[in-house]
């Protein structure tokens, strides 16, 4: 790393000193690029979300994946600010990655929110940001949406016969 004549490198001392100063360049560079890389909770390492979830008193689950912690630790600190419904449906469609609808009563007192098959293991994490978010005399419903006939619209009877109807229902066909 750092450049120097040969016949100075022939000094035992010197050369030792640059091979140390060597190293700790390149740990130094190591531990810039750990923190730009836990600044934002979209980019956010497994160290990162470790130190939030422990700030945050979030118990991750065993099967949960990077991106799954990343979420609930980007919800639970969104969810002090107060909300408007624009930005409620963008927070929960942020959640939920294969998609959701979000529709509030005419009255305004209630909430239905059917997320995206894929995104069934957010339920929680859904339910628990609109708990907080939602004023308390709203109610709210959070559901799954399912596949629907139009997704199998264009098969024929027997290529879909041979699953169940559960399986149609609940299974995630690419």
């Amino acid at each position: 790393m750092f450049n120097a004549p040969e016949i100075i490198l022939e000094i035992p001392e010197i050369s030792t000193l640059y091979k140390r100063n060597d190293k700790q360049a390149i740990e130094l560079d190591e531990a810039l690029n750990a923190f730009d890389d836990n600044t934002s909770f979209d980019q956010m390492r497994e160290s990162g979300i470790k130190r939030w979830e422990k700030i945050f008193n979030i118990i991750p689950l065993d099967d949960d994946t990077l991106e799954e912690r990343r979420l609930r630790v980007h919800a639970k600190s969104l969810e002090k600010a107060p909300y408007s419904r624009r930005i409620v449906k963008r927070r929960i469609s942020n959640f939920c990655e294969e998609g959701c609808r979000v529709s509030f009563s005419d009255d305004r007192l209630s909430v239905d929110v059917k997320i995206g098959l894929k995104s069934r293991r957010m339920q929680k994490t859904v339910e628990s940001f609109l708990e907080d978010a939602l004023p308390l005399n709203m109610t709210y419903v959070v559901s799954v949406l399912f596949n629907q006939y139009f997704k199998f619209g264009h098969l024929k009877y027997k290529d879909v016969k041979v699953y169940k109807c559960s399986e149609l229902r609940e299974r995630i066909f690419e």
